[in-house]
């Protein structure tokens, strides 16, 4: 099936984070370079790429199922049953060559587990069914966002005051630096007004119109911090707009939350963060505007007397501390202490915990949760007092991944609903479509603890795929489905050897993409405990086979030294003769390690991340001048080949890092033909690229181009 075409169907993943619609399922334009199924004149009747996928979590409502009927006769009856019942208006979609005929019907899932069928009987009287689960939840998500960060505040203002005029005063902050934005939400949530972003030289237009829409004529809009932060430009165009624009600023960013703080009400309490960083502050934001309490700076390991001095003016006695140690020492926390009645911390290990941390204890009955992301600050910010007038707890999360601490607080909280401020590159689509299946599942559901792949990473070969979890699972009810390019892979999904993960094995006939152009490949899985407790895991990568001439060090062409490669790290050779390797563009997902201090180029060397069951081939044609054993770091037992290339004569191709060697000395090899050796060796220490690498525990060959007339350096050899 390998190097066969493929015709994407017009099928879509349903998520979260896109409005559930139904459609029609037709042909595509054909993409000669994506895998085909075998043809339906080699198959039997066959029911294949469902959808919604097997163990899908999806929307409660408006829902399409569906499938593929793949048969070499046509397609005579057809029937989709929901819960056991046949459903009404079954649809074909027209014939798509190497696919068959999409079925589907619409129809309305309430909340719940729900069983979906498919059978159908071709021409000769063939019947094929299939039979599968999806659950469906009425938790759902809402994302506030614009096109950029300044459209993002823009969408969160409107959200937050819908009607023209509805808005008191505004608050400006600027874009692009936190500086003197922190303190901001707070003085939003005072003056009952929206938090938008400026350039430093200028007001965007998308926000002139949002204050145009959202202001009464001769309204007051606050600008955070002095010329050097909002320029003068800044001030004169809202002046312009028939607005009174008033600046608040100190000497730094901790005198100017002193300076906002000054004008809240007065409050018993003040929250304190780290001047260093916005995403303790920002998670203190919430609970600070929603019970109208100032947001305070300090510098890590030092109370400055900005923030010292006008807890006194404020009469305030109390003070928690948002952030651990590491963010706020406890030298900060005991000069507090000496001024004030009460002092407590509100920290986590990281970002992410410290938020959840704030949400533990200012939000405990929360329904609704906003989420943004802890990379970066603006959608936060401009959220922040969206939240706080929703009673909303912040939380955040890494932008392509979902913190585990936030997972663990909305398994433990189980909102209603997502409010998501940012686009798709601030919090991905898999994370928001994450975030609703921890709130779904809960705490007491099975939890993903590893496997192969993981998510956000690029793979180039699919030997079996898993996922290890933290409990025994039913083998009845659990599943791992697999798609690469929108089309079922085929294989088997069982249980581990001890029964607490999933392995899927794919057959061999599985879908071969075409080298050098990247596909989406998708895990689905439904993890089922023995006591019927269900968890939904989606994991998306990347899939792209590798173009086998990965590098060159000319005039030497590399080939891939196993069928089955993962990654490449490049990094500086000890050999002062290896040649710079130049990866090529379509090739092996690489990365070029950091430095190890040698004299060398950068890419001389390639660890090549290889399968271990796969054998190691010859990476250049030529012949076999050297092979053999040695000890590596003159303490570990390794062999090696080396070979003289025929596109450089007098040069070396050396391949370490192998086991059961195939070739000798004299020996003619072919690149990427010859077997060399049983495979890849795996070290027993942990090499700088393994911490690169998605495919845990396989080792690497390494391999190099050398002019040996460069003279070794001294002290390299046992």
């Amino acid at each position: 099936m390998a190097g066969q075409t493929l015709r994407a169907s017009g099928r879509r993943h349903q998520t979260f984070t896109v409005a559930l619609v139904t459609v029609l399922v037709v042909a595509v334009t054909l993409l000669a370079d994506l895998p085909r199924l075998a043809s339906a004149e080699d198959q039997p009747a066959t029911v294949h790429t469902p959808w919604p996928a097997p163990g899908a979590l999806v929307p409660a409502g408006e829902a399409e199922l569906g499938a593929y009927l793949a048969s070499a006769t046509g397609v005579e009856r057809v029937e989709i049953t929901l819960g056991g019942e046949p459903t009404d208006e079954v649809r074909r979609g027209p014939t798509e060559p190497g696919l068959g005929t999409p079925v589907h019907v619409p129809v309305e899932l309430s909340p719940g587990t729900h069983a979906v069928g498919v059978a159908f009987t071709d021409a000769e009287g063939r019947a094929a069914s299939r039979t599968w689960e999806v659950t469906a939840t009425a938790r759902s998500p809402r994302r506030l966002a614009g096109d950029e960060r300044v459209g993002t505040a823009v969408v969160i203002a409107a959200d937050a005051f819908p009607e023209p005029a509805s808005a008191d005063a505004a608050v400006l902050a600027r874009a692009d630096d936190f500086a003197d934005a922190l303190t901001g939400a707070p003085l939003a949530a005072a003056v009952d007004g929206p938090l938008l972003l400026a350039r430093r030289d200028g007001l965007p237009d998308a926000t002139a119109a949002e204050l145009e829409r959202v202001l009464p004529d001769g309204a007051t809009v606050h600008l955070l911090g002095g010329p050097a932060a909002l320029g003068e430009e800044v001030a004169d165009a809202v002046a312009a707009l028939g607005f009174e624009p008033v600046r608040h600023a100190g000497a730094d960013r901790i005198a100017t939350a002193a300076e906002v703080a000054r004008l809240l009400p007065p409050a018993e309490e003040a929250l304190i963060a780290s001047a260093a960083g916005f995403p303790d502050a920002l998670a203190a934001s919430v609970p600070a505007a929603r019970d109208g309490l100032p947001v305070l700076l300090t510098a890590p390991d030092d109370l400055p007397e900005a923030t010292t001095r006008v807890l006194g003016e404020l009469g305030t006695s109390r003070a928690t501390v948002i952030g651990g140690p590491a963010a706020v020492s406890d030298a900060v926390v005991g000069a507090l202490a000496a001024g004030l009645d009460e002092v407590e911390r509100l920290g986590g290990p990281d970002r992410y915990a410290t938020a959840v941390a704030v949400l533990e204890a200012r939000h405990p009955d929360a329904s609704v949760v906003s989420l943004a992301s802890g990379s970066t600050f603006p959608d936060a910010l401009a959220g922040a007092p969206h939240a706080a007038a929703r009673g909303q707890p912040l939380l955040l999360t890494a932008p392509d991944a979902l913190s585990a601490p936030t997972a663990e607080a909305l398994r433990a909280h189980r909102p209603e609903r997502l409010d998501v401020y940012g686009g798709p590159a601030a919090v991905a689509a898999s994370v928001v479509d994450a975030g609703i299946s921890a709130a779904e599942d809960g705490s007491s559901a099975p939890r993903v603890t590893g496997g192969w792949p993981t998510a956000g990473t690029t793979v180039s070969s699919l030997p079996p795929m898993r996922l290890e979890t933290d409990r025994p699972l039913s083998p009845r009810r659990s599943s791992l489905h697999v798609e690469l390019a929108g089309v079922e892979v085929r294989g088997e999904s069982v249980l581990d050897e001890d029964g607490t993960g999933l392995v899927f094995h794919p057959t061999g006939d599985h879908v071969e993409p075409a080298p050098d152009l990247a596909h989406p490949l998708r895990l689905t899985a439904a993890l089922v405990d023995l006591d019927n407790r269900r968890s939904h895991h989606v994991v998306e990568v990347g899939y792209l086979r590798p173009d086998p001439h990965f590098s060159t060090a000319p005039p030497v062409e590399l080939l891939l030294p196993s069928r089955g490669v993962e990654m490449i790290g490049y990094h500086e050779a000890f050999h002062h003769g290896a040649q710079q390797q130049h990866p090529r563009a379509t090739a092996t997902p690489t990365v070029t390690l950091p430095s190890r201090g040698r004299a060398t180029g950068s890419r001389t060397a390639a660890d090549v991340v290889a399968d271990p069951a796969e054998e190691a081939l010859a990476p250049a044609t030529g012949r076999v001048v050297r092979a053999g054993t040695y000890r590596l770091y003159c303490a570990y037992p390794d062999a090696f080949v080396v070979i003289e290339p025929d596109a450089r004569p007098g040069w070396e191709v050396k391949v370490l890092h192998v086991h059961g060697l195939r070739v000798e000395v004299g020996d003619r090899v072919v690149a990427g033909q010859t077997v060399i050796a049983d495979g890849p060796r795996p070290l027993p220490f942990t090499s700088q690229v393994d911490r690169y690498s998605s495919a845990r525990n396989w080792p690497h060959l390494h391999v190099e181009v050398v002019d040996p007339s460069v003279p070794t350096p001294p002290g390299s050899s046992c």
